[in-house]
């Protein structure tokens, strides 16, 4: 009941951020949906279609809700109308994010003190941090991303936890290869599969009865796990393969799309971007700070800069930071096992350094990205950041007070909202008033 309150409380908060962020007021949300439009046969010119380059599953499949719904889209049509239904679905995907939240945190948390409490108040986390109830009002698709690589996260944890299983593993690969398959920020969930499928192999796959306990397989004896020997061998031969298919891919890019945006824009910038990367984004001003401030501001894609609502975020991580420490220095304190505790703050780290990398390839190419949502890029890693989050601050409080974790979480994360939210209201949703009905 708890969580299904929590569900129906960040679906109507994004519900309403959908309503009143003005049209094309999110994230390259025109480039989004004029590429839906295209996909629709809507003739729309290439100058203004600024996400032509993105994966296009995002866009076949909002334009077959909109086929389906009988919302007129045409060149007459490219308003609010068409534009709403987008947004419904991006609040769907999001509560499913949150909804993942949880099940992540059951599964990391199982066995620990008050888990249901802590994964509740992950959940509330992650359903109502700044960035993401921006990007649930927005028509683009990064909520479906984030779906999926949540999805593969939950996957991930259940599998280093608690064994490795068929369907486990389907729902880890395919979740993960579907998020960057709808957008590259959808690689750090393909890392951690990766590494992932490979400590699954080298460990026993177990069965696990319907109580989810684990048995024997098929005929009593434990698969044997593969030989360190062989899995090593087929490891580094693996490796190696992946980088001749790389650098042959490479080649046939660039043989086959000269004159593509990455061989122009992208491709003469790889390396010195990732030399400079230390440089360009961890000490630079507006690197990795830009992406700490804009998880916790809202709504402007070009983020004005809020100083009270940044030292109020930096004190909330330097608590969850004090409060696991306190755990880790108290013998059998923590609710995180090691294995989940890595996978989460792996999957964390592998969104930080893909971000730092596109940073530092603005910065080479010498495109301003100050002011941006860089935190957007944070997202598929929310799951991640919302338990490593609230377990930090159980380490605050008693074992037996961790009870009403989820009531301490909600109050902070509707002051976090209001504060980051009723600074913009009068310059941004004005629209409201000249709306037609």
């Amino acid at each position: 009941m708890a969580l299904g309150l929590i569900l129906a409380f960040v679906a109507t908060r994004g519900l309403l951020g959908a309503l009143i962020n003005p049209p094309f007021n999110g994230p390259d949300e025109r480039g989004h949906f004029l590429e839906v439009a295209t996909s629709l046969q809507v003739d729309v010119s290439d100058e203004e279609r600024a996400s032509q380059h993105q994966p296009r599953p995002y866009y076949f499949a909002a334009a077959l809700a909109i086929r389906l719904f009988g919302t007129p889209v045409g060149p007459e049509h490219l308003d609010w109308q068409a534009l709403f239904p987008l947004r419904l679905a991006s609040v769907l995907l999001g509560t499913l994010t949150t909804a993942a939240t949880y099940v992540t945190a059951r599964y990391a948390l199982r066995g620990g003190p008050a888990a249901a409490p802590t994964a509740l108040a992950a959940a509330l986390v992650a359903g109502l941090a700044p960035i993401h109830q921006f990007t649930m009002a927005s028509a683009a698709n990064d909520p479906l991303a984030i779906a999926l690589a949540a999805a593969s996260t939950a996957a991930a944890i259940a599998t280093v936890a608690h064994g490795w299983t068929r369907r486990r593993a389907l729902v880890l690969v395919g979740a993960a290869l579907a998020a960057v398959a709808t957008k590259s920020t959808g690689w750090g969930a393909v890392i951690i599969t990766g590494l992932i499928v490979v400590t699954a192999l080298r460990r026993p796959r177990q069965a696990a009865r319907q109580d989810g306990t684990a048995v024997a397989d098929g005929t009593g004896q434990r698969i044997p796990s593969l030989r360190w020997s062989i899995s090593d061998r087929w490891l580094v031969g693996a490796g190696v393969m992946s980088v001749l298919v790389g650098l042959a891919g490479l080649q046939v890019v660039v043989r086959l799309a000269p004159e593509s945006l990455f061989v122009i824009h992208q491709l003469p910038f790889l390396i010195p971007a990732a030399w400079r990367l230390p440089m360009n984004y961890l000490l630079a001003p507006g690197g990795l700070s830009e992406t700490f401030r804009t998880f916790w501001v809202q709504p402007d894609y070009a983020v004005p800069a809020l100083s009270a609502a940044t030292i109020g975020a930096a004190l909330l991580v330097l608590a969850a930071v004090v409060g696991g420490l306190r755990m880790a220095l108290a013998r059998g304190g923590s609710p995180l096992r090691r294995a989940p505790a890595l996978v989460l703050i792996g999957s964390v780290l592998i969104q930080l350094l893909l971000i730092g990398y596109r940073y530092s390839l603005g910065v080479e190419k010498e495109i301003l990205l100050g002011g941006a949502a860089q935190a957007k890029f944070m997202l598929p890693a929310l799951p991640a950041i919302a338990i490593l989050l609230v377990v930090g601050w159980a380490g605050l409080l008693p074992v037996a007070q961790r009870r009403w974790l989820p009531v301490l979480v909600l109050v902070l994360m509707l002051a976090v909202d209001a504060a980051t939210l009723l600074p913009f209201l009068g310059q941004h949703y004005q629209w409201l008033e000249l709306r037609p009905v």
